[in-house]
């Protein structure tokens, strides 16, 4: 986590790969829709990352998983 609020974009991806698939179940037990899971996990992930104050995409080609903020 420390490599990730220093801005390590690998670090990141990373992070990424190692929790998606558990915030993404828990999401869809919570909200029942895979469309409105899938927005939530993908909005966890950039509240994590808009918190370093970064603007960079991160697209994880293993998962297909893409948060791209604004």
């Amino acid at each position: 986590m420390l490599r990730v609020q220093a801005g390590d974009l690998a670090a990141f991806e990373l992070l990424i790969e190692r929790f998606q698939t558990m915030l993404h179940g828990l999401a869809i037990s919570m909200l029942l829709r895979p469309e409105d899971a899938e927005e939530a996990t993908q909005g966890a992930f950039l509240k994590l990352r808009s918190r370093n104050g970064q603007t960079y995409p991160v697209v994880v080609p293993s998962t297909g998983f893409a948060v791209l903020g604004q």
